[in-house]
């Protein structure tokens, strides 16, 4: 096991290893506060679709409603 360890410690300076271990754990940072934008985006944007939505309706029933009345003005 020791063979093995110096072995990788030749092959693989210990600078090498600290330099991928910090942009290792700078990289799982930045994706971290990527994914905690992202699903705060995607809750905003599915309260606006909702919103949208909900207008849609109204508009949807404020259409209908004048079409009826129009239907009973005209006969």
């Amino acid at each position: 096991m020791r063979r093995r360890i110096e072995l990788i410690k030749k092959l693989f300076p210990i600078e090498i290893v600290r330099k991928l271990k910090d942009e290792n754990f700078y990289l799982k940072t930045e994706i971290k506060e990527e994914k905690e934008k992202l699903e705060n985006t995607i809750k905003i944007l599915n309260k606006e679709l909702e919103e949208v939505k909900e207008d849609n309706r109204k508009l949807a029933n404020e259409i209908d409603y004048y079409e009826k009345t129009k239907e009973n003005y005209t006969l």
